[in-house]
């Protein structure tokens, strides 16, 4: 019998060892192509001689090859204004295996100004910037590891002011040299995907690169607002892709995203998923003050008075309070499947995306009133379509669609009976406040077009034609009122939106010379009910009616780009342009949360000029500076603002200001150990119009007054040291320092109070550091941040405080 089981076990391990001898093994390869800089190079050619194999690197510089078939490969990586690198590699059994690639610039490339230490991001919008559009890019491939959303992000770009309420998912004002400026995602408006999907929200992993425009934007982003707009690039991957992150900090803030993408290189099929989770308690410390007018009510004390023997309450301001009712949580789902690179399309995709966020509110538009039971939830669904197609019909004939709709369902409660102090004491004083209950119903659509004609094989003259169709259908209910007041009053409110953008692209005096030419159409259809109906004290109609309003008004605007380069690191350009910002649903009817309607609100008018030059320089393939300067004129009428009403704020109109400033944007880096980035901006914005029913010599005219409750001057310092391999191949750290300068401004005109009470809010320096590590090629990272480390006290719109020091850590996973 031992003889017999000693027989078998020889037997069948032969018969393995036999087995694996004749196993053809297969290996992975992956890594990354980066130029001296550090910074990904997109689109590079990675080929395998032996195998006679080759593929591209993607947007954020990596590469991936599967199932090979040799141990012993000489990888050879090529690219455009870059001196091309071999590389041997000897490829053990059973082993995944990572080649990195960093590659020289070519000087004598003839493409270098244009694809020299850029990756696609940017390149990607280098026909836009050489056409004479001011434009920033912020590249986010390099700063995956970083626990900021886009807001913080956004606001360190020269130009950008951005508001908030308080912390995360309070509401915030987006302007962009002081006027109001259009959000996209992939080209499409950032109000199409609910309240979850906001600035404040949207994690930076999800996100390749952002494209801030300033005045003029380009045709396929259909605005109708004066400051500009933001694109918002989302990750998109032509290969099998996973990236999780969870970060968590102060103030029990837990953030999460997910990306998941798979792609069959033969028949293109393509699914992808996008997910995030938010929240934060927001219970920050609130201080006291008096310098500022800031002052937090604690609670009332009787006492009684000596003299009189009466007793008396007397209401006591406290030093400091923690926020009680200020939670956010926001989650978004997006799962989108369909063709990629197919014959018959370029994209096809079929999209669904929910989202749902749940938010308390501790404030109305001031400190004074305190809020103990009040919050809202938003529930958002979107179907969306998408086909582009480049050659299609025509060879020089490109064409995208995009259609979508959307449904948002939100409730607003207040279950509390009273308002509160900051010590969380009720304020009772014997009276009691109604219990309120709105539900709103937004119902959207939109429909993008865009065709693009090469009018010539060198593509240097194009034709572009944009048309825009938004609709948005809003219905309000009053759940404590009557059944007939909410049918009267419940009627949808209507706004419609037609954009069409037409523009002629030229490249002249061998491309020295840049052109735009284009013209616009608006068409603005909103109707409402309103409730005019006046009763006596007995309840009898004395006059009125209910009263349907239709509106359709139309405007047409034009404007001209131009960009000429000097030398080929050096250029200067210029935009100019009438355009018009139509009043938002938002605007015109309220959102029941902060904001009253207003009805009679104008569109915004402007002339619009940028004025600018460039310099980017590369030496030593060590070293470059990059250096953008502009200046702007805005000359509006029907000036939108938002101003306090009570505990709301509504939008109205000012009837004429000039914005007029400068800004400039320096960058510097050595290698990719250090980098310097310092900008800075000034924006004046000044009345130039008597407003309704004021003469030149009225006390208190605000003519020629700068605009209160706006900053004006600010600016921004970042310096990063990093180290490659430091800690182990494969391994990166870095050490990133943040300044934030603010120079004080007033909240209220400066002619009607003196300088000793004048409120305003104070100078604010911010400092804030993220250390980060990554390692296994940047298969996973790790940060940590600390925000306003000195614990700078921070005001924001009418004083409203925001976060004191805050730290965060951040994980990161992200497998190709």
């Amino acid at each position: 019998m031992q003889s017999k089981q000693l027989f078998l076990t020889s037997f069948f391990l032969h018969i393995s060892l036999l087995l694996c001898a004749q196993k053809i093994e297969t290996f992975n390869l992956s890594g990354y192509v980066k130029d001296t800089f550090g910074k990904p190079i997109s689109g590079a050619t990675i080929y395998i001689r032996e195998l006679d194999k080759g593929t591209t690197s993607d947007v954020d510089g990596s590469y991936q090859f599967l199932k090979l078939k040799n141990s012993n490969l000489n990888v050879r990586v090529s690219s455009v204004g870059y001196h091309s690198e071999t590389k041997t590699l000897n490829l053990s059994t059973n082993e995944n295996s990572f080649l990195d690639f960093q590659l020289r610039r070519d000087e004598k490339s003839l493409a270098e100004v244009s694809v020299v230490g850029q990756s696609l991001n940017q390149r990607k919008v280098q026909e836009i910037k050489q056409s004479g559009y001011a434009v920033n890019v912020i590249d986010l491939t390099t700063q995956v590891d970083k626990v900021a959303d886009l807001n913080q992000l956004l606001r360190r770009s020269p130009g950008v002011t951005i508001r908030e309420n308080g912390g995360m998912g309070s509401d915030f004002s987006f302007k962009i040299n002081g006027l109001d400026a259009k959000i996209f995602i992939d080209e499409v408006p950032m109000e199409n995907y609910g309240s979850s999907m906001t600035l404040n929200n949207i994690p930076i992993n999800l996100v390749d690169r952002i494209e801030v425009y300033k005045g003029v934007v380009p045709a396929y982003l259909p605005t109708d607002v004066l400051g500009g707009a933001v694109n918002i690039i989302t990750k998109r991957r032509n290969k099998q892709f996973f990236d999780f992150s969870y970060g968590y900090g102060s103030f029990n803030t837990h953030q999460a995203s997910l990306i998941a993408n798979m792609r069959d290189a033969k028949t293109g099929l393509m699914v992808k998923a996008d997910a995030f989770f938010n929240h934060s308690d927001n219970n920050y410390m609130m201080y006291s003050n008096p310098k500022y007018g800031i002052n937090l009510d604690g609670y009332f004390k009787s006492f009684v008075d000596e003299e009189t023997g009466i007793v008396q309450n007397q209401l006591v301001k406290v030093d400091k309070a923690r926020r009680f009712h200020d939670a956010y949580t926001s989650g978004m789902g997006k799962l989108e499947a369909g063709f990629e690179n197919v014959k018959w399309a370029d994209r096809l995709l079929f999209g669904l995306s929910y989202s749902e966020n749940n938010k308390e509110i501790q404030m109305g538009s001031n400190i004074k009133s305190v809020y103990g039971g009040r919050w809202s939830e938003n529930k958002f669904l979107t179907p969306s379509i998408q086909y582009r197609k480049n050659g299609l019909f025509l060879p020089d004939l490109y064409v995208d669609v995009f259609a979508s709709y959307g449904d948002s369902r939100t409730e607003v409660r207040d279950t509390a009976k009273y308002l509160y102090y900051w010590s969380g004491i009720p304020q009772s004083n014997g009276t009691f406040k109604e219990e309120a209950y709105d539900q709103i119903i937004n119902k959207s659509y939109i429909a993008k077009t865009d065709f693009s004609y090469n009018l010539n094989k060198k593509k240097s003259q194009v034709i572009n034609l944009s048309y825009n169709l938004s609709t948005n259908q809003q219905k309000n209910f009053d759940m404590m009122k009557t059944e007939e007041y909410r049918e009267i009053n419940s009627r949808p409110k209507r706004l419609n939106k037609h954009l069409i953008n037409l523009a002629w692209q030229g490249q002249w005096l061998d491309e020295k010379l840049s052109s735009v030419v284009f013209f616009k159409y608006y068409g603005m259809d909103n109707s409402y009910t309103a409730d005019e109906r006046k009763y006596d004290s007995d309840g009898k109609l004395i006059s009125g009616d209910v009263v349907q309003y239709n509106n359709y008004k139309d405007y047409k605007s034009g404007g001209l780009t131009l960009r000429y380069l000097l030398k080929k690191d050096v250029g200067i350009k210029t935009s100019l342009e009438k355009s018009y910002k139509l009043p938002s649903v938002e605007q015109l009817y309220g959102n029941v949360v902060y904001v009253l309607p207003n009805v009679d609100l104008k569109p915004e008018e402007s002339n619009n000029v940028n004025l600018g030059m460039f310099y980017n320089v590369y030496f030593n393939d060590q070293h470059f500076i990059n250096v953008d300067v502009t200046t702007f004129l805005r000359n509006t009428n029907n000036y939108i603002q938002m101003v306090s009403a009570g505990n709301y704020y509504r939008y109205s109109n000012l009837d004429g200001a000039r914005l007029y400033g400068i800004e400039f944007d320096a960058k510097y880096g050595y290698k990719d150990l250090f980098r310097v980035n310092v900008n800075g901006s000034y924006d004046k914005a000044i009345v130039t119009k008597l407003q309704t029913g004021e003469s030149v010599d009225k006390e208190g005219s605000i003519l020629h007054k700068q605009l209160p409750n706006r900053p004006y001057l600010y600016g921004n310092v970042d310096v990063s040291i990093g180290k490659n391999d430091w800690l182990g191949k494969g391994t990166r750290i870095e050490l990133t320092y943040m300044n934030q300068y603010t120079h004080k401004f007033y909240m209220s005109w400066d002619n009607l109070a003196s300088q000793e009470t004048k409120l305003y809010i104070p100078s604010q320096d911010v400092h804030s550091a993220i250390l980060s590590y990554s390692w296994k090629h940047n298969k996973y990272g790790i940060s940590m941040e600390a925000r306003n480390f000195t614990d700078e006290r921070l005001y924001d719109n009418f004083g409203l405080q925001k976060a004191g020091r805050a730290f965060y850590t951040k994980l990161r996973m992200s497998i190709f």
